[in-house]
């Protein structure tokens, strides 16, 4: 979750004013590999 935060905070920053409330409570995304 921090990761999509910090990227939502850079979006932020660059012009994109609702990026940080998109990335609220976001999971990281995990695979197995097989």
């Amino acid at each position: 979750e921090g990761g999509h935060r910090m990227l939502a905070n850079w979006l932020a920053v660059c012009g994109d004013e609702h990026a940080v409330a998109r990335s609220a409570g976001l999971a990281p995304v995990v695979t197995r590999a097989t």
